[in-house]
């Protein structure tokens, strides 16, 4: 009788033990690469960097001879960027998320934050154009009056 009662629980916890293994029908490469689309962050659908495309200042570095080179940073980065995903988030966190983005509040959450992000950029990049000013002018590197480089 024991040794029954041990093998039926020895069974349950390797039958468990499966299911955990095999909960998710996918591998964790492709719950990231979900993820990262629904949450706004992939590549393909990056809204800020659409709006760095759009940006007369970032346009003018951005062209077709420079493309190759600025996609190939970027899909570096980001396949740099997946064992960080991996040592933070375990798959059964990814999905849940991927639950979240899908959802409605999810999805107004996206939209916005990527127009709160793209604000950001911008006024981040006009204060830092006016500190460099000012550094450019401590230094006397640049004429403080008709601001033209000496």
């Amino acid at each position: 009788m024991k040794i029954n009662l041990a093998l039926i629980i020895l069974l349950q916890l390797l039958i468990s033990s499966c299911k955990n293994e095999n909960q998710f029908n996918r591998s964790y490469d492709e719950s990231l690469d979900e993820f990262l689309e629904v949450s706004g962050q992939s590549f393909e659908n990056n809204a800020m960097l659409s709006e760095f495309n759009s940006n007369k200042f970032f346009f003018s570095f951005y062209n077709q001879e420079n493309k190759a080179r600025y996609d190939s940073l970027y899909h570096s980065l980001e396949a740099t960027m997946r064992p960080i995903y991996k040592k933070h988030y375990s798959q059964e966190e990814l999905e849940e998320l991927i639950r979240f983005f899908k959802s409605p509040i999810g999805k107004t959450y996206v939209e916005k934050n990527n127009k709160i992000a793209i604000e950001g950029i911008k006024i981040s990049t006009e204060k830092s154009m006016e500190l460099m000013k000012g550094i450019l002018k401590k230094n006397d590197l640049i004429d403080p009056i008709s601001e033209e480089k000496k």
